[in-house]
């Protein structure tokens, strides 16, 4: 396969289940052209209006994935061009390949990776506020070592600022706040194709902000969740989480846009996630994956969470799945309760549209205040339980009308 960008030919980077091409543009679009290759089968997401073909023009700054007949997918990266002084970072890499054993960094710190740039490391904090990693460039951990363990860990590290880097090759979390305060996540690109390979797990953090990012995940995309895995710090409240204008593909096991299940604190509130689009949903095929999740495996009070106007392409699993039980991964003897879930202009294409179940694990412990103000399939808007495909069992209950 050949991909001309602007006229020019473009190297792509292979990986196991994707060719990814990232490109800084000097205009304000980009023209593409995908020469001796297979036939193209769709250009998402839907929302760019691009029909499957060969050769197209796009905003820079967009996210697109090609799907072909045969083969796998281009993932095209694609940004404004910026001018960048070395000098302004502590770690800057420059094109080409870098390896370390590690990358540990310090209050302060400043990381960027130049496009063309490919860092073969994981990178970690604890306690060090006003880290920036930056830069157009690949952290790539296919290869360099088996063990489960997450490729960027940030523990208690205040006014965190992560933008546009590319993470493939996680075999374990990509990319992990712990109890950090004011996080800012943008235009950041995850692939992983090992099972356990979170893109983005939000664990007991506050004031979290995560727009424009892609995540291809063999496992949940997003998981927001409060946990001693790592540190006992995991274990705080979450609090005001906003994620906006991603792209989510999800594959194997997980879910899409996942609270849980781990949920080792009081209250986990005020979540939104807004403007996103699911490319594809994934059969899992163990009972607990879907498109918009919320797994309440321990004590927590789940509560103020929304969804609005997220586009869903492709899902074959469920499409809500708000649950709260006693799970193997639950350590909580108490259990918790969701409460305060608004949905509004949620567009679902497809055949069919996919069940949902609402489920407490007893009567006092249940899915309470659940609102539905605008759930479409295929165009046409659906107004009851029965045409939603929606069960509610134990102390769960759902209403259809205008979000309070």
């Amino acid at each position: 396969m050949q991909i001309c960008l602007n006229g020019e030919v473009r190297e792509v980077y292979s990986v196991a289940c994707a060719e990814i091409l990232i490109f800084e543009s000097e205009t304000p679009t980009v023209q593409v052209e995908i020469k001796e290759g297979p036939q193209v089968r769709s250009v998402r997401p839907l929302g760019l209006s691009v029909p499957p073909c060969s050769s197209f023009t796009v905003p820079a700054g967009s996210k697109v994935i090609v799907e072909f007949e045969t083969g796998k997918p281009l993932f095209l990266f694609t940004y404004l061009q910026q001018a960048v002084d070395p000098a302004d970072y502590t770690y800057y890499f420059a094109p080409g390949e870098h390896r370390l054993e590690e990358l540990q960094l310090k209050a302060g710190d400043k990381v960027y990776l130049a496009g063309g740039a490919v860092l073969r490391t994981h990178i970690c904090a604890d306690g060090a506020d006003g880290i920036v990693i930056a830069g157009r460039g690949i952290l790539d951990t296919d290869g360099i070592g088996r063990k489960k363990r997450r490729q960027v860990r940030l523990i208690e590290c205040d006014r965190l600022s992560v933008a546009d880097v590319t993470l493939v090759g996680a075999v374990d979390w990509a990319l992990v706040p712990i109890h950090c305060d004011t996080v800012d996540i943008s235009g950041v690109n995850i692939v992983t194709w090992e099972v356990n390979g979170d893109g983005i797990d939000v664990v007991g953090c506050k004031n979290v902000s995560i727009t424009d990012c892609f995540m291809y995940c063999a496992d949940d995309c997003i998981a927001v969740k409060a946990t001693d895995y790592d540190d006992q710090r995991g274990c705080n409240n979450c609090e005001n989480i906003r994620v906006e204008n991603c792209v989510f593909w999800n594959i194997r096991p997980g879910n899409a846009m996942e609270i849980g299940f781990e949920t080792r604190c009081e209250e986990i509130r005020g979540v939104t996630f807004a403007e996103c689009d699911v490319l594809h949903c994934d059969y899992e095929g163990w009972e607990s994956g879907g498109v918009f999740t919320i797994h309440n495996g321990d004590r927590a009070l789940i509560h103020d969470v929304q969804y609005t106007h997220i586009r869903v392409e492709n899902a074959q699993q469920k499409l809500f799945d708000f649950k709260v039980l006693k799970s193997r991964y639950s350590k909580d003897e108490q259990r918790g309760l969701i409460r305060d879930i608004q949905i509004k202009d949620i567009f679902v294409f497809g055949d069919e549209l996919p069940p949902s179940i609402l489920r407490g694990s007893d009567n006092d412990h249940g899915v309470k205040n659940v609102r539905i103000d605008g759930l479409y399939h295929d165009g046409r808007k659906v107004e009851n339980l029965l045409a939603a495909h929606i069960i509610t069992e134990s102390g769960s209950e759902v209403v259809f009308g205008e979000v309070l």
